[in-house]
């Protein structure tokens, strides 16, 4: 939990400070810790000394970024660099969840007025996730973690809706009787089966393509002079 670091914020390349030693404090799953100082300047004239701690990732982002850095106040008796890398990184992988609740799981509904029925709505969408991410699981499982990580939760999620009348008319409510009393190490295996038969392609997630730099616009020499609607309405008299 970020919860006892809720200070640790996310440093940006346009903030300035001056720097001190900057030396290495040891390596994570997924690239090099350094720390140094930074004294930033605030609002004020006043000053603020914090740690910053920069991760070089072993392997770059979605984005091409191959350095994350960090900004903490937290004392270093509290947490180390690397705790609060590690810390850092997986606080985005709740924020990747909580992304899919909001866009593809669509647990945020302007039209729900009520608290309780917003929360309930919430609780629907947790249960939804749970399910999908036991679906991943399995085909985890079955066709390894490369070609896992390349499924698209909305493709899944998609998939299910899309089904889930045509399956209605199919099949019982019988039909699943036989899984409440299933044993655990059963219930993966038959998992495991129907993964089998998963055709990953077809829910692949689309591979993003580089990121093109925004054209510059041309310098127009015409002044763009407004014109009141009262104005022109003075003319047509």
């Amino acid at each position: 939990m970020l919860c006892p670091l809720s200070s640790v914020i996310r440093h940006h390349a346009r903030v300035g400070g001056t720097l001190g030693n900057r030396r290495l404090i040891g390596k994570t799953d997924t690239g090099k810790v350094y720390e140094c100082s930074m004294t930033l300047s605030e609002y004020g004239g006043k000053q603020l000394t914090v740690r910053r701690i920069e991760l070089e990732l072993y392997k770059p982002t979605r984005d091409k970024e191959t350095v994350v850095v960090i900004l903490a106040n937290v004392p270093k008796g509290k947490a180390d660099a690397l705790r609060i890398a590690d810390l850092y990184l997986a606080r985005w992988k709740i924020e990747t969840a909580f992304q899919v609740l909001t866009t593809t799981l669509r647990c945020e509904v302007n039209t729900l007025g009520y608290p309780g029925a917003a929360l309930f709505a919430f609780a629907v969408a947790l249960l939804a996730y749970n399910a999908v991410i036991v679906v991943e699981s399995a085909i985890r499982a079955e066709h390894g973690k490369q070609q896992a990580g390349q499924l698209s939760k909305y493709y899944m999620a998609l998939e299910i809706a899309q089904a889930q009348d045509g399956l209605s008319v199919i099949l019982e409510e019988s039909d699943f009787e036989h899984l409440k009393t299933m044993s655990t190490e059963d219930f993966c295996n038959e998992l495991r089966d129907v993964a089998r038969h998963v055709e990953v392609d077809r829910y692949r997630k689309n591979v993003r393509g580089t990121k093109k730099p925004p054209t510059k616009k041309k310098a127009s020499n015409k002044r763009n002079v407004h014109v009141s609607t009262a104005k022109i309405l003075a003319q047509r008299d």
